[in-house]
């Protein structure tokens, strides 16, 4: 099967990410999810934020997998 390009597609992602006020080469940084659990362990709710700082972001991910990184700011 041959690959396809579909325009409409590719439209409709560029308008979204307007929408976000986020330019459309931002693919350097993952969206933070918060979820907030109701007592008996139930998501409840799940709130999403675009973080903009590169570092910050890239030292998280790091600290996840060294326990030396966990002491930065």
């Amino acid at each position: 099967m041959p690959w396809h390009f579909d325009p409409a597609v590719r439209d409709q992602i560029v308008a979204r990410y307007k929408a976000l006020k986020l330019p459309t080469y931002w693919g350097g940084l993952n969206a933070e999810l918060t979820a907030t659990f109701s007592k008996g362990g139930e998501v409840r709710s799940v709130e999403i934020a675009y973080p903009r700082d590169t570092v910050s972001q890239y030292l998280r991910y790091g600290a996840m997998y060294d326990q030396g990184l966990r002491k930065l700011p």
